[in-house]
C-alpha cells in the first residue's frame, strides 16, 4: 500500500522537473570598432604662387592670439561637451618648426617674432620683414578635442552558452532570430556604455602668407582623430528559455565599458601633432 502512494507522486514531481525545464545562460559578447582615422587635409593654392614658394628662404611661424597668453600652467578648460577650443600651442609649433628646419628652411623663433610684435607694435609683417623673412606660415586655428563613437562604429557580437557564473562553454546555435534579438536587448545597456568611449583629436588650419605683399597664397586644413586604443568590449550575462530572457549579473559576466587610460591621452595627441606637422610641411614644400 505504501509504495502505490509513493508511485504517483514520485512521476509527478518528475513531471514538474522535466515541464519547467532548466534555465539556460547565454554570455553576449559585443565589440565596437571603428575604421583607423585618415589624414584628410583640405589644401589650397594661389594661382600663380608655386615661384613664390621657391623664393622662399626664411619663413616666420605665427600661432593663434590664445597661443599668446596661454601656458602649461593655465591650460583652458573644457566644456560640457568635452571639447577644448585653444590649447598651449608652444609643442604644436615647435614641430612645425623642426619638420621645416629638416627641409632646409631658415625658421625664425615663434616667440621672438611674437615678442617683437608686443613690444615694438608691429604687425606680424612688418616685424617678419625686419627679420628678413619670406613669407609667414600663419596658425589660424588650432584645437585640441575629444570625440565619442559616432555611426561609423561597427558592432561584432558573439553569443556563447555559459555557465551561470559567466563561463563560456560552447558557441549558441540553434535559436531563432527573435530569441537572439532578445539577447542584443537586454545587451543594449553595456554597449550604451561602451558608446561612451571617447579619443582625443586635433584640428588645425593654417595660412602662408607673403611678407612683401601680404598676400595670402596658400591654405591647409585637417580634422583628425587618434585611433581606437584596440578593441572595445564588453559582456552581458542572460537566463531563461523560450521567449523569456532576462538579465543576470556575475562577476564574469556583466561588464560595462573598458576604461580609456586618461594617462595616454597626451601621448596620442602629440603622436597626432607629429603627423599632421610632418603633413603641413611636405604638402607646403612641394606644393
Amino acid at each position: 500500500m505504501r509504495s502505490q502512494w509513493i508511485r504517483p507522486v514520485g512521476v509527478a514531481f518528475l513531471v514538474v522537473l522535466l515541464g519547467s525545464g532548466c534555465s539556460r545562460y547565454i554570455l553576449v559578447e559585443s565589440t565596437v570598432t571603428r575604421p583607423v582615422p585618415r589624414l584628410a587635409p583640405d589644401v589650397t593654392e594661389a594661382q600663380g604662387s608655386v615661384d613664390a614658394r621657391k623664393r622662399i628662404r626664411t619663413l616666420g611661424l605665427v600661432g593663434p592670439e590664445s597661443c599668446s597668453v596661454l601656458s602649461r600652467q593655465a591650460a583652458p578648460a573644457a566644456d560640457k561637451s568635452g571639447a577644448v577650443d585653444a590649447v598651449d600651442c608652444r609643442a604644436e609649433v615647435a614641430e612645425l618648426e623642426r619638420f621645416l628646419a629638416a627641409r632646409g628652411y631658415a625658421v625664425l623663433s615663434w616667440d621672438n617674432l611674437r615678442r617683437m610684435v608686443q613690444t615694438n607694435g608691429m604687425t606680424v609683417l612688418q616685424a617678419a620683414r625686419s627679420l628678413g623673412a619670406d613669407m609667414v606660415l600663419q596658425i589660424d586655428a588650432l584645437k585640441r578635442f575629444r570625440e565619442a563613437f559616432g555611426s561609423d562604429a561597427s558592432w561584432r557580437r558573439n553569443y556563447h552558452s555559459a555557465t551561470v557564473d559567466g563561463g563560456i562553454v560552447r558557441p549558441a546555435s540553434g535559436y531563432a532570430g527573435d530569441v537572439v534579438g532578445r539577447w542584443k536587448s537586454l545587451a543594449s545597456p553595456n554597449e550604451a556604455l561602451l558608446m561612451q568611449r571617447t579619443r582625443v583629436g586635433i584640428v588645425i588650419a593654417l595660412s602662408a602668407v607673403r611678407v612683401d605683399t601680404g598676400e595670402a597664397v596658400w591654405f591647409y586644413r585637417t580634422r583628425l582623430a587618434a585611433p581606437d586604443a584596440g578593441e572595445a568590449s564588453c559582456r552581458t550575462l542572460v537566463a531563461g528559455k523560450g521567449d523569456r530572457w532576462r538579465r543576470i549579473d556575475s562577476k564574469k559576466g556583466t561588464g560595462a565599458a573598458q576604461s580609456a587610460d586618461p594617462g595616454r591621452d597626451d601621448e596620442m595627441y602629440h603622436q597626432l601633432v607629429r603627423a599632421v606637422a610632418e603633413d603641413v610641411v611636405q604638402r607646403f614644400t612641394t606644393w
